[in-house]
């Protein structure tokens, strides 16, 4: 009897290792970002848009890391790519590293920006890059697959509130597997700083692939307005509102999974 409940504890860890393994990697060379800041989403001449790409590959503290490079890619003249944070990933956990500007020997931090390991109710804490930590709370997790993509692959997804700011829409967070987070790209809460801007992811791509594309906010509705509604409404696993759930897949309905076959 022994020998069969380690056989069985033996199995159980393999599975559970392989199931880390088999989690999609953001690591891809060349993985694209753009993500887009404002103040004013009415305005238009207030939204400035970047791209990211990651590229090469290095090993900090045993864990696999690409370098993200940043560029302006709206108008902006003589705008070129230049190094940025480091993103990297091991199973469920993504990070981000810096570096001592011009010394890439010198690490100065190392953050767990998401763990797919989360489950519903889980406590996740955060630092910004101004090293203010944000404290977060999972309120749905599920798979989906993403309406925009072209691999239309099956990917998890965890939305997270914001502690610190229950009543600030801009510091909620939702990551997608392999495309990263719906605000900061592979980042996550790791650029949040309390400047006044507003970010969104804007699309990612890999290669050929169009992981996701949504259009950049239109209005921003007060906290209070959205929690009324929020108690309404349906929203799909990217945190966008639905009319109805008329449509096979899964929804969010006041923090709760429904699935519609």
């Amino acid at each position: 009897m022994k020998k069969f409940y380690i056989v069985l504890l033996f199995f159980s860890v393999a599975l559970t290792l392989s199931a880390q393994e088999e989690r999609s990697s953001l690591l891809s060379e060349n993985r694209r970002w753009t993500i887009c800041s404002w103040t004013s989403p009415s305005q238009s001449g207030t939204k400035l848009y970047y791209e990211y790409v990651l590229r090469g590959d290095t090993t900090i503290n045993g864990i696999r890391f690409k370098q993200s490079y940043k560029r302006r890619v709206d108008g902006a003249s003589g705008e070129d790519f230049r190094p940025a944070s480091w993103v990297g990933q091991q199973g469920d956990k993504c990070y981000v590293a810096t570096f001592e500007s011009g010394n890439s020997k010198e690490l100065v931090d190392l953050q767990t920006s998401m763990d797919f390991g989360l489950k519903v109710g889980d406590s996740y804490q955060q630092k910004d890059l101004s090293g203010f930590c944000l404290n977060y709370e999972v309120t749905a997790v599920g798979d989906t697959v993403v309406e925009s993509s072209t691999d239309k692959t099956v990917r998890k997804v965890i939305h997270l509130k914001c502690q610190n700011y229950p009543d600030d829409s801009q510091f909620q967070e939702v990551w997608v597997e392999g495309i990263g987070s719906l605000s900061e790209g592979p980042f996550g809460a790791y650029n949040k700083t309390r400047t006044g801007q507003v970010t969104q992811t804007v699309r990612c791509i890999d290669g050929d692939e169009t992981l996701i594309e949504q259009q950049v906010a239109t209005g921003i509705s007060s906290a209070k307005n959205a929690d009324a509604r929020a108690a309404e409404n349906v929203f799909n696993l990217q945190g966008q509102p639905m009319k109805t759930a008329s449509k096979r897949g899964v929804y969010i309905h006041n923090h709760h999974k429904y699935i519609v076959r």
